[in-house]
């Protein structure tokens, strides 16, 4: 909570200006009908040009510093890295939530006319937040929103038995090989899927490459310090987030999806409705402006379904409380819809839906769903 005061801060301090505010985002729709593709994207303008142009100047400052000194500072890397993610990682975060949705657009945030921010957002400010382009169009989109964690998808969690605080560990090499786009680059080959196979080809080349010139001429340290720090952080940040997200799977019925992805209500770090997660994946064309909206109108399917929902929480919290093995925390959080279970009950719910559920190796290999790929 105490990292989340600068965040309240920011927002009592709007709340005091609500003419500033309006008129801000009477700015950013203008901007966002002229250039976006759905209107309702719009508040995704702040970030991708708001840190759009404050991430490559912080960057020129600090590489401006680097050369004038004569020994490397790691103080200044510190300082460089504290300053780009921002208060509680936001600027990370809102980053990282923003390529997510752009990656469900099969031709991108910006209109045709202006394709170039799209080239920009996922080529250039991702770059500085440790980004493989195109990950989430290339492997998120037509892999694991393909089989939504189950048989096939390259990040799942079924087999892994997350009672065990160390689950994490083997899970977070698997998709680090999978958010660097090696086991994406395999599967499409294998699959015979060539352009895809080429897409995840060029997003390890272009990354990687970039990465090898700046070692080449700024030495490993600056490598290291200014952007593979960065780099690790994401991949373990999303293996953190995606583990929770598919954390709980249902013994009698695995790929039931208001299982399988859970839902957080009243959360402190809800950015642009992702802790509706469910929803997206039950319904994956709701826009994110109507996801809350749909679980309202949907909550006797979650309640039918016994579905996995946490309230006052947020995602890395909940991360935390799986790893450390905190069940009782859990079941406090846990939210029953029905009304019919004891905290006990609650906890061995929670327990049984942490236990591994056995992926058959066939299925893992084959190409057999047939959900739509292209995203909307």
């Amino acid at each position: 909570m105490v990292l989340l005061l600068p965040l309240k801060v920011v927002k009592l301090f709007l709340a005091a200006f609500p003419s500033v505010v309006d008129f801000g985002h009477r700015v950013v729709f203008a901007l966002g009908r002229r250039l976006l593709r759905d209107e309702r994207d719009s508040p995704f303008l702040y970030t991708i040009f708001g840190i759009g142009c404050y991430a490559p100047l912080l960057f020129g400052v600090f590489l401006w510093i680097h050369l004038q000194r004569e020994e490397f500072s790691w103080f200044a890397v510190y300082l460089y890295n504290v300053l780009l993610v921002g208060p509680h990682w936001f600027h990370f975060a809102l980053v990282n939530a923003i390529l997510h949705e752009h990656g469900h657009k099969a031709r991108g945030l910006f209109v045709s006319k202006y394709w170039y921010f799209n080239v920009f957002f996922t080529h250039v400010l991702a770059f500085f937040y440790g980004h493989v382009p195109d990950h989430f169009q290339v492997a998120h989109l037509h892999i694991h929103h393909k089989y939504d964690n189950g048989p096939g998808d390259l990040s799942t969690t079924w087999d892994l038995n997350r009672l065990d605080s160390s689950a994490f560990i083997l899970y977070a090499g698997r998709f680090a090989k999978y958010f660097w786009a090696i086991t994406p680059l395999f599967y499409y080959l294998r699959t015979k899927k060539i352009r895809m196979a080429w897409r995840a080809f060029y997003s390890i080349v272009y990354y990687y490459g970039i990465l090898s010139l700046i070692w080449f001429l700024f030495g490993f340290r600056f490598l290291l310090g200014y952007f593979l720090l960065q780099h690790i952080s994401v991949t373990i940040f999303l293996a953190a987030i995606n583990y929770v997200w598919h954390a709980f799977t249902e013994p009698t019925d695995p790929m039931n999806q208001y299982v399988n992805s859970i839902t957080i209500l009243s959360g402190d770090y809800n950015i642009f409705n992702s802790n509706f997660h469910a929803v997206h994946h039950i319904r994956q064309a709701t826009h994110w402006t109507s996801f809350e909206d749909h679980f309202r109108e949907n909550i006797d399917a979650f309640r039918q379904n016994a579905a996995t929902l946490f309230d006052k929480t947020d995602p890395l919290e909940l991360f935390l409380l799986i790893v450390f093995r905190q069940y009782d925390t859990l079941a406090q959080k846990f939210v029953d819809l029905s009304g019919n279970l004891s905290h006990e009950e609650k906890k061995s719910l929670i327990m049984s839906r942490l236990r591994p559920v056995e992926v058959p190796t066939t299925k893992r290999i084959n190409d057999t769903s047939n959900k739509d790929e292209e995203g909307n």
